[in-house]
């Protein structure tokens, strides 16, 4: 299929049009997971989450997928409408990445 980021996000929004964006249907995650794997071995597996809720309709034009529909818990914009600064800290995607970066400083040559 090849829809576009609209499609999907038209196509959620009519899935849920009879579910208010302050309703528990609408309670919404973004999750990203990484693996750190050298020489075929894994050295760690790292999470990064962040809750929120499908708005009513899109809004912002910042960020893709389902940014402009996506509000996380405790701000009233959608990541399509934060700054780049705002979203890259508590995205699910910043948390995962400092995870892994955490990680990385603690090994030492050939870990």
């Amino acid at each position: 299929m090849n829809a576009t980021d609209r499609d999907k996000i038209d196509k959620l929004l009519r899935e849920l049009a009879r579910v208010h964006a302050t309703e528990e249907g609408r309670r919404a995650r973004f999750r990203c997971v990484l693996a750190l794997a050298r020489n075929g071995n894994l050295l760690g597996i790292f999470e990064g989450t962040v809750e929120g809720r499908i708005a009513d309709k899109s809004h912002g034009n910042h960020g893709f997928g389902y940014d402009p529909i996506f509000i996380p818990e405790g701000f009233k914009d959608t990541f399509g409408e934060l700054p780049a600064e705002v979203k890259n800290t508590i995205s699910h995607r910043a948390k995962a990445i400092r995870a892994l970066s955490m990680k990385l400083q603690q090994l030492e040559p050939g870990d």
